[in-house]
């Protein structure tokens, strides 16, 4: 998907304004059309910048937004989620740029009650367009309005891969949970069940080995974010109700990494750095993601960048599924003050089973066929990140969320895609 197709384009990027930016921009681009890069200043291919004879155009709204450091995505689309320059043309490369490395969340201090950037004020929300890949999109469009381009990389269909995930939050949370719901169907085989787990420390949640032989059925392959750090966190928000170094966890990390899989680090809501809660993993984990995907741009990216975190997959919405950064591709963030990319690879969550059951409160029938409909949209050109929770694949109050899942796999399998683990993430792009 991002492998060179062995075509090199002579680039000449004619602005020395924000140049770094645009070049950083325009490398995102190749790697989606699969051409590599040689920048020069005499007989290009394509010239990049702001003057009538430029083949990509470069507005001035955009150049003048950078040196302002003005992000509000007001500022930047007026009637729609694209950047428009005076003279009427749209101005694609500076989109993709906007939208790629979320600026619209440098922007603005509002955050939901959990402290994240609040899907409801963002474009994706104005303008109804969280489930397009607009990036992609866009870049498409450069390709078709440009001759050279068109005639040398032609349509960009390359088929989608998968990046499933499980981030294991509780291993005790659902026995209470379970045992209601036993009680309320009248169920005393599972009542009996549940106590006998409780008292042989078995619980329900505890079904790693349950969700390896699912995946193994399927022919795909998953990675798992543990949590170090237990107990209450901040502003309604709990961490892990496990000890991680604990015999029964351990096992469990054994049963994972002995089917050649990954672990990673699930970053706690606490005030311990991430190298610390690594050094707690005792891993060679590569990968993080943020619980209750709380992260904040660009603190978070740094501090990973700081902690030599090679990739991390937090950037998502809770609210909602769709893409948070308009982009289906994992991606290096830019960083605004060094005026250069992350080492950092960001592989953008899209689907999350939370969102359905507490946010979107949406049937699991009808939550499954979203979520086809979704994967079926993006067959073609995306990194699809999907994760489950260990809680929401048991037999019981959840088996509606269990057969949501199956049916995931079941497309994964069908169609013949591709399931990545961190380190094909980060070998690849």
């Amino acid at each position: 998907m991002s492998i060179s197709k062995g075509l090199n384009i002579r680039t000449k990027i004619d602005l020395k304004e924000h140049s770094q930016i645009i070049k950083y921009t325009w490398d995102t681009f190749a790697q989606y059309a699969g051409f590599d890069c040689e920048y020069i200043d005499e007989s290009p291919d394509i010239i990049i910048g702001g003057s009538e004879n430029a083949d990509i155009k470069i507005s001035e709204i955009f150049l003048k937004n950078l040196s302002d450091k003005n992000y509000t995505h007001e500022d930047w689309f007026k009637e729609k989620p694209l950047l428009i320059a005076g003279d009427g043309q749209p101005d694609y490369l500076g989109t993709c740029f906007y939208m790629i490395n979320c600026l619209q969340e440098l922007g603005t201090e509002a955050k939901d009650k959990f402290g994240r950037f609040d899907y409801e004020i963002s474009y994706q929300k104005k303008f109804d367009c969280v489930k397009e890949n607009l990036v992609a999109g866009y870049f498409d469009k450069i390709i078709e309005g440009n001759k050279f381009l068109s005639s040398e990389t032609g349509k960009i269909t390359r088929k989608s891969k998968f990046f499933l995930s499980h981030d294991i939050d509780n291993i005790y949370g659902n026995t209470k949970l379970e045992a209601h719901h036993a009680a309320k169907c009248l169920n005393i085989g599972l009542l009996l069940q549940l106590m006998m787990n409780k008292i042989l420390h078995n619980p329900t949640n505890l079904n790693i080995n349950d969700i390896l032989k699912l995946e193994d059925e399927y022919q795909v392959r998953s990675t798992f974010y543990w949590m170090v750090v237990r107990g209450k966190a901040r502003d309604g928000m709990r961490n892990s109700d496990y000890n991680f170094n604990s015999s029964h966890i351990q096992k469990a990390v054994s049963l994972i990494k002995g089917r050649g899989l990954e672990i990673g680090l699930h970053k706690a809501i606490s005030d311990t750095s991430y190298s610390e809660e690594l050094k707690i993993l005792k891993n060679d984990a590569r990968s993080n993601r943020n619980h209750f995907l709380k992260i904040n741009l660009p603190d978070s990216f740094a501090k990973m960048e700081e902690a030599n975190i090679e990739m991390d997959c937090s950037l998502g919405f809770a609210q909602t599924y769709g893409f948070r950064n308009s982009y289906g591709l994992p991606y290096h963030p830019f960083d605004m003050d060094a005026e250069k990319p992350l080492k950092l690879l960001e592989v953008p969550l899209h689907i999350m089973d939370a969102t359905f059951y507490y946010y979107l409160k949406t049937r699991p029938e009808k939550a499954t066929i979203d979520i086809l409909d979704f994967l079926e949209k993006n067959k073609e050109n995306t990194v699809i990140s999907l994760l489950f929770h260990n809680n929401f694949l048991t037999k019981y109050k959840f088996k509606d969320y269990l057969q949501m899942y199956k049916s995931v796999l079941e497309y994964i399998h069908d169609g013949g895609f591709e399931t990545l683990t961190p380190t094909d993430l980060i070998e690849n792009f």
